[in-house]
């Protein structure tokens, strides 16, 4: 998961980004650093599935954009 995270990091500092784009990486990004979400960050093993999933979908979602950054 910390690759993608990596990547989506990387996004952000990319001219040009799309609003839309920049705020689904802002809020992913936020989800994965929020302790208090759907599924707990505290709960062994189970805490980290939900933030594992929300950032593997927005990884997905914006490869195309990722690999235009990563090109660089």
């Amino acid at each position: 998961m910390i690759p993608q995270i990596e990547d989506l990091s990387k996004l952000l500092n990319r001219q040009g980004i799309d609003t839309e784009q920049h705020n689904r990486v802002v809020s992913a990004l936020h989800y994965f650093v929020w302790a208090e979400d759907r599924m707990p960050d505290y709960m062994p093993v189970i805490g980290y599935l939900d933030d594992a999933y929300v950032i593997a979908t927005v990884h997905k979602e914006l490869k195309r954009e990722i690999d235009k950054v990563n090109k660089v």
